[in-house]
């Protein structure tokens, strides 16, 4: 696990590579490859996790000279690739590699054969072609922007140079508004794009333009479909997912695991204590304000019944307080989500003890565990007339409350991909072109690009919200900050639930399977009953989440910040809107993701010219 930067005609130093010694701490290398017409650099700080020796250090040149690759990730089926190459002399036991042999012997197609989570460049100075890819899932990020003077691309934004950006986009900043993130390929900046989940670029060093061509390097197999019992999906998934958990706990390093009080990070738990010779570490975040999303005790209740080592650490308000900024700094993309407060001190607690963490993040989107899936079965038999009356008597009413007017928004929309906009909606549609005027959305476009794959699955709304949510949400919201914040602390998180065979095999599953309108992840469940305690299982479910409510409401400088009017947010969005947002706040009407985005959004708006 590292970073990487890299660039066409833009000179990079050691000086620029330092900008991302917290994803690599344990050594830096930067080397420059000259063609006829181009200048390619490549830059590589590197977190050591396997091969600790020189021989997993980067950038990495194949034996035969020819090729050159930077590696951020971990590919956890390398030792399975490597027998697939039965003539290549090892140098080591590096992943990196092995990816760069089995990309020389099989093409650029071959990436899909890497399970795994990972972003990379590889050079080939023979065909004058450099590649950029990123991971099936999109756990790793990789960046990049164009300009007349060559192109730059990083793991992190802030390692691309402030004139390479940009300014701020307008139109991306609508979608930000909406959806409390913006898809890939787009972000904030006008001139900085994000390479979307299993997808590579190929860049020609031919000739004085340089034209990257994206394309995805996976595509869902939608005819394989599990045609066994329920008992049978059980044996099937407890089996797959514990070959997952194996698999990720490849490490030369300690690896540890957070561990929340739910099933998700028990399961994982479960299996990886079973498969670990050593006493897991496993890191719990409570709040000294207590209550029902205090999960310290539970986690402990499935930490000692499991074998595992419980580490938790307590936050409150003046931990809010003392990081709030600091944290939104550290994720570079402005988003709604409030659980990158917990996450934060959850990856500087951990960083202290391990290197790797495991963690339960993807069961959701893949097995319904969100709300707003359930919900979504009554979309069919909801009456549409019905829900647009509803939506009007609260409006007419003063009815505030964001959960209940976002659900009757969804069932009004007329289609697939409306009811998606709406139902993740921050600010609706009508709020944020009074906002923005006459700003156009690409929010349509950008989770067209994902629909237009799913359109032969004859799919119901359920399931196209949760894949799409798996290619979108998880990648560019939760995935995205989770990346930023344990690099920030060194260390590497990994997702078994995001493997690549348990993922198929899940995708695989009638829809039954997985959810109802009263239950949801019912195989998951049914495996959690067979290999945890009753106590753990019958748990309500919590979800990560902070009492951040009382935190913003308690401080009193973010409601100043908000409406100073020096704050460069008013520039673009109304000071009567930020008090509107405020009130409802206050009022407790479930607008915290509102008031966390604008936290969020002025706090980069102040960082956008350093």
């Amino acid at each position: 696990m590292c970073g990487i930067l890299g660039s066409i005609d833009i000179a990079l130093d050691e000086q620029q590579l330092a900008t991302l010694a917290h994803r690599g701490p344990d050594g830096s290398g930067l080397e420059r490859h000259i063609f006829t017409e181009h200048t390619v650099y490549l830059g590589h700080r590197r977190l050591a996790i396997v091969e600790l020796s020189d021989a997993g250090a980067q950038p990495m040149r194949a034996a035969n000279g020819r090729f050159s690759i930077i590696f951020n990730g971990e590919v956890y089926n390398h030792l399975e690739l490597r027998t697939r190459l039965p003539h290549v002399i090892w140098r080591g036991q590096s992943d990196t590699e092995t990816v760069l042999e089995y990309f020389i012997h099989y093409g650029v197609e071959s990436l899909r054969d890497l399970n795994g989570i990972f972003s990379l460049a590889i050079v080939d100075t023979q065909e004058m072609t450099l590649y950029l890819a990123r991971d099936r899932f999109g756990v790793k990020p990789l960046y990049y922007s164009q300009t007349n003077e060559g192109l730059v691309f990083s793991s992190e934004i802030r390692a691309i140079p402030p004139p390479s950006r940009g300014r701020l986009s307008l139109e991306n900043l609508a979608c930000l508004l909406e959806l409390r993130y913006v898809p890939s390929p787009a972000t904030l900046y006008d001139n900085v794009q994000k390479l979307r989940p299993g997808h590579f670029l190929k860049i020609e060093l031919r000739g004085k333009i340089l034209s990257p061509i994206q394309q995805p390097f996976f595509s869902a197999n939608f005819l394989n479909r599990f045609t066994g019992s329920f008992e049978e999906a059980i044996e099937s998934y407890e089996s797959i997912l514990s070959a997952a958990v194996q698999r990720q706990l490849m490490s030369d390093v300690e690896v540890g695991i957070f561990l929340s009080g739910g099933l998700d990070s028990a399961l994982i738990g479960s299996f990886a204590s079973q498969a670990s010779s050593n006493c897991l570490k496993a890191f719990t975040v409570g709040f000294r304000e207590g209550g029902a999303v205090d999960e310290i005790l539970a986690a402990k209740i499935s930490a000692d019944q499991l074998g595992l080592e419980h580490r938790p650490v307590t936050i409150g308000q003046d931990e809010f307080d003392n990081s709030i900024f600091t944290i939104l700094e550290t994720v570079e993309e402005p988003i709604a989500t409030t659980s990158i407060i917990p996450m934060y001190y959850l990856a500087k607690a951990a960083s202290k003890e391990v290197a790797v963490t495991l963690s339960g993040q993807g069961a959701d989107e893949q097995l319904g565990g969100y709300n707003r899936y359930r919900g979504s079965i009554l979309d069919p038999v909801f009456p549409k007339i019905a829900a647009r009356l509803g939506r009007s008597a609260f409006t007419f009413l003063g009815i505030s409350n964001e959960t209940l007017l976002r659900t009757m928004e969804t069932y009004a929309s007329p289609t697939q991909l409306d009811k998606v906009r709406a139902i993740h909606a921050v600010f609706n549609r009508r709020e944020i072109s009074a906002i923005l005027k006459h700003t156009a959305n690409p929010s349509g476009e950008l989770l067209s690009y994902h629909l237009d794959a799913l359109a032969n699955r004859n799919s119901t709304l359920t399931e196209t919200l949760m894949r799409l949510d798996m290619k979108t949400s998880l990648a560019d919201d939760l995935l995205m900050y989770t990346d930023k914040i344990t690099m920030a602390h060194s260390i590497e998180c990994r997702v078994p639930m995001l493997d690549n065979d348990l993922v198929d095999f899940i995708d695989s599953l009638p829809s039954k399977f997985k959810l109802g309108f009263t239950k949801s992840k019912i195989v998951h469940k049914a495996l959690a009953q067979r290999r945890l305690p009753r106590e753990i299982v019958e748990r309500k479910k919590l979800g990560f989440e902070s009492p951040i409510h009382k935190w913003i409401f308690s401080n009193s400088l973010i409601s100043e910040r908000l409406l100073d009017s020096g704050n460069p947010l008013h520039s673009i969005i109304p000071k009567t809107t930020i008090e509107r947002v405020i009130s409802l706040f206050k009022r407790g009407s479930g607008y915290s993701r509102h008031i966390f985005l604008l936290i969020s959004l002025s706090c980069w708006l102040d960082k956008i010219d350093t």
